[in-house]
């Protein structure tokens, strides 16, 4: 019974706060802005997890990607594809304080 509760807690506790490290839950990209320092900001629906988020160029609610990421590149690009196919996702922040992205799942 307690692993069963505990199983229960876990998949109805899934992690949505960027102020918490690990995996989101499955969540669509809302928005993408690109901020003239580069980088990516990314917000995602539900996105009451990000309201205290202020990231590269200002933006609040978001999550940022940084021109600093060795994917980058692949990451920026998979994430604007995402947007655009309306694809659902995950983002794993590696932090609990710069609403950082590190790595993102995308699914059918």
């Amino acid at each position: 019974m307690k692993f069963k509760v505990m199983l229960i807690f876990f998949l109805f506790n899934q992690n949505l706060y960027a102020g918490v490290s690990g995996w989101t839950a499955v969540v669509k990209i809302e928005e993408l802005a690109f901020p003239s320092n580069g980088g990516m900001n990314v917000r995602f629906a539900p996105n009451a997890s990000l309201a205290n988020c202020i990231v590269q160029g200002g933006y609040g609610g978001f999550s940022q990607l940084l021109t600093t990421h060795a994917s980058f590149k692949t990451l920026s690009a998979n994430l604007s594809l995402a947007f655009v196919a309306g694809k659902n996702i995950q983002i794993y922040f590696n932090d609990s304080t710069t609403c950082t992205i590190h790595e993102v799942r995308i699914f059918n």
